[in-house]
């Protein structure tokens, strides 16, 4: 209780607090050493004992990788894979003996998460948290820890940039939230340059100055700095030490032929700018595993020489020859791979090359987790329908516009938990395959023919579901005691459609999921009446109310425009599509539900765990 007291009733500082004690041994005399480390004083002042405690109670190597973190603005949202990525290329992950360095930096991520020095931003259904925020109070002590050990230097708006003259030889890290980083660059010596490891922008930026002095840089993100152009990178390939390269949204269009001077580069990002092709030697960095392009850009035929490459988003099979997607098998290290396949449907004999080609080579890919196959507009993914592929590590899998759902997506395939397919027509015996899939935690079903009939999911079907979205036209889909984990289910359906075929949109079996904590309805308007819309709005209503437990129900309306009047409604005449209003199509949007796994988050024994549990409730008590 006295513990307790120090805390002045603060909730984050009771949150900080309980997850200290979670690892202190229940023994008087350390629960006696935290006590007397707190102090009594004000609550502002105990707050940063807290927290300055719990920073000093990381182990260095969490320390390293918190203090990183004051680079980010305030309130800035950040995106795990990037930071795990920047990270490593600091070098601040340690290596451990049978794991990716990539998964102990996500670890470390998880251990700040579960210590409360970072606050999730976005959880997915499976627990996995994907982007962060720091807290303003957490923010401010590792600002102030890292100005005063000189780890990072951050130039703030409308600062003057001659704070630095003092001690500009020790900078090592430069984050920069203004425009006159160029200025304060310009003032260094070669000298002083020589030390940065780091620069990263947050704001306009006109340019690097003397970009091939840098000689320790290991990290340079200028994303999103649209007046970098070809010539800021002049001297790029003299960055020998570059693990992390971020030239996304520039206007860049090209990069120097010598990129493979960079041999250590790890991290490529080049999403957003106007680069079309790749120089030939870029094969040739050894070193590359995330390498991230634009839909367009040509690759050299030439990739399977990157044997170290691990993602590899976009690959255009219209840019690219048939000679690149055989080479794709050789890049057996993959994990991460997405597709557009672009090849016009009327090009028959070609697209059957780059079908065979592609599927022998994605089934020499045995670490493959993950697979986008994207077709552009007037394509079709038909082509493989009657291919067989094997996926044995495959977790997600994305495929859009296909006729049926290929036979290869099968039970066989155990750690798929993630799938999304966009198919003319679904039939019973294709959702019963779906159903047996033993880990699917997430799906999304799109139908775009409403020809097929009404599907119903059996009673042993989607066994460990957590989150759906289901779209058609005038199909219905039946729930009978299936999906028994389901939390979070978003609809999409056409309201004139679903009436007439179905005389209403409710017994659609909704009261059967025994967990459902979230229902999301998207109403297509077009070609009903408002009296139509607003019956099946209160249907869904009803349906939600008589729910046993508490549901968050959203109902959102989509193409209202193309509601018809009363008057001219008849059953047989035709109705406004959906393409009469394009900016009237409903977006697709999944609603996430926040379901964090604590056996994949903490590690904890059962007396830390009731620690943690007894400090919580106390806090709250008092709070009250």
């Amino acid at each position: 209780m006295d513990i307790l007291k120090r805390c002045r009733g603060l909730p984050f500082a009771i949150l900080t607090l309980a997850s200290i004690l979670a690892d202190v041994p229940m023994l008087a005399e350390k629960w006696k050493q935290v006590h007397n480390s707190i102090g009594l004083a004000t609550p502002g002042e105990n707050m940063n004992r807290i927290l300055s405690l719990s920073f000093h109670d990381l182990p260095n190597h969490l320390k390293t990788c918190l203090l990183y973190l004051s680079i980010f603005p305030e309130d800035y949202v950040i995106e795990r894979e990037q930071l795990v990525w920047r990270w490593i290329a600091e070098g601040f992950i340690p290596e451990t003996r049978g794991i990716p360095l990539e998964g102990v930096g996500s670890a470390c991520f998880n251990e700040l998460i579960n210590r409360s020095m970072i606050q999730p931003a976005d959880v997915q259904y499976d627990g996995t948290v994907q982007s962060c925020r720091v807290h303003d109070m957490i923010l401010e002590l590792i600002v102030s820890i890292s100005t005063k050990i000189n780890f990072v230097a951050v130039l703030h708006k409308d600062q003057d940039e001659t704070r630095f003259t003092d001690y500009k030889t020790k900078v090592r890290r430069l984050a920069h939230q203004s425009n006159c980083i160029e200025k304060l660059l310009e003032r260094m010596s070669r000298d002083d340059l020589s030390h940065i490891r780091s620069i990263i922008s947050f704001d306009y930026v006109k340019g690097i100055p003397h970009l091939g002095d840098f000689q320790a840089l290991r990290v340079l993100d200028l994303g999103s700095c649209r007046s970098i152009e070809n010539h800021h990178i002049e001297n790029l390939e003299m960055l020998y030490q570059l693990k992390y390269l971020d030239l996304s949204r520039t206007s860049i269009s090209e990069l120097p032929m010598q990129i493979d001077n960079l041999r250590y580069l790890e991290t490529l990002d080049l999403r957003g700018c106007a680069i079309e092709k790749l120089p030939a030697s870029t094969v040739r960095l050894q070193n590359m595993q995330r390498l991230l392009v634009n839909r367009s850009v040509k690759f050299p035929d030439e990739i399977g020489h990157m044997q170290a490459l691990q993602t590899l988003l976009f690959v255009s099979m219209s840019c690219n020859s048939i000679k690149f997607v055989e080479e794709l098998s050789k890049l057996i290290k993959m994990r991460v791979l997405n597709i557009t396949f672009s090849k016009p449907v009327d090009m028959v004999d070609e697209v059957r090359k780059y079908t065979d080609s592609l599927v022998s080579s994605l089934n020499e890919l045995f670490n493959l987790e993950s697979l986008k196959i994207d077709p552009e507009e007037g394509c079709s993914l038909d082509s493989l329908m009657g291919v067989y592929l094997t996926f044995g590590c495959l977790k997600k899998l994305v495929i859009g516009y296909i006729s049926r759902i290929p036979k290869w997506i099968n039970p066989s395939m155990y750690n798929l938990v993630h799938l999304e397919l966009k198919v003319d027509i679904v039939r019973e015996e294709d959702l019963h395959s779906l159903e047996l899939l033993p880990c699917l935690l997430y799906l999304q079903l799109e139908m775009t023919d409403g020809s097929s009939k009404m599907l119903t999911v059996g009673s042993e079907g989607f066994r460990c579901l957590r989150e759906s979205q289901f779209i058609w036209k005038n199909d219905g889909m039946g729930l009978v005691g299936a999906m028994p984990e389901l939390q979070t289910l978003h609809l999409y359906f056409r309201t004139h459609e679903t009436i007439a075929n179905y005389s209403g949109v409710d017994g659609n079996g909704i009261e059967n999921l025994s967990r459902l904590k979230k229902l999301c309805v998207d109403v297509d308007c077009s070609g009903s009446t408002r009296e139509e819309v607003e019956a099946a709005e209160d249907s869904i209503r009803k349906a939600a109310d008589s729910y046993r437990t508490k549901l968050t129900l959203e109902i959102q309306r989509w193409c209202e425009a193309c509601m018809i009047e009363e008057e001219a409604h008849d059953g047989n005449a035709e109705f406004p599509s959906r393409s009469v209003n394009r900016r009237a199509n409903p977006v697709r949007v999944a609603f996430r539900c926040h379901f964090v796994d604590p056996r994949k988050h903490v590690s904890m024994n059962l007396f830390q765990f009731f620690n943690y549990i007894y400090v919580l409730l106390i806090g709250i008590m008092a709070c009250i």
